[in-house]
């Protein structure tokens, strides 16, 4: 056993001034890491996620107004829609999990102070509220409204894949008396 995992049990005030030092220097660089760390990337993803889930529902919205057969259209709007619900679910109980994370470090942290409480509890209670269930339901939120993703561009692709090449590109007939017209007014108008 070594030294690390003898002083796992002590008290605060069963630990030397050089050990105090120590696991006071670890224990505040953890609780500022946690601070700045909580949130960071799983905002970033959240604000991807949300941004893209948006704006493909917004671009799908006008679609519908324009196309005569709008059901599969529709039905990725409505994907792209939940999927921003998942986001708005997930990014909720990021920060609540998040909040809960630095707030438990910072009341078992002050009990080990007090002597109420052993380092290896500190660390325990640590790691049972960073797997709790408000964090599971933050990756399983993300990974569904990712799904909500894939799947509405999926749909909304598909009428795409059932048409001809040409058929989705088909450039608008044009009269050959208008259009030489059109060329000799615009060559005499210059």
């Amino acid at each position: 056993m070594n030294d690390a995992e003898k002083n796992i049990e002590k008290t605060w005030r069963e630990l030397s001034p050089g050990q105090v030092d120590h696991f006071f220097k670890i224990c505040s660089e953890r609780a500022t890491s946690l601070a700045e760390s909580a949130h960071s990337w799983r905002l970033e993803l959240s604000k991807y996620l949300f941004t893209a889930n948006t704006g493909a529902a917004a671009g799908l919205f006008l679609l519908l107004r324009t196309s005569p057969d709008g059901r599969s259209y529709f039905h990725a709007f409505c994907l792209f829609c939940i999927g921003t619900f998942f986001v708005g679910v997930s990014h909720f109980f990021a920060a609540d999990w998040g909040h809960t994370l630095a707030e438990g470090w910072t009341k078992d942290f002050n009990k080990l102070m007090r002597n109420e409480i052993t380092l290896g509890q500190l660390d325990a209670g640590h790691r049972a509220r960073c797997t709790s269930l408000k964090f599971r339901l933050v990756r399983v939120g993300l990974w569904l409204s990712f799904a909500c993703l894939l799947s509405g561009g999926i749909v909304a692709a598909k009428p795409f894949w059932s048409q001809p090449f040409k058929a989705a590109i088909a450039l608008p007939q044009t009269n050959p008396k208008t259009a030489s017209h059109a060329m000799t007014h615009a060559a005499t108008s210059t």
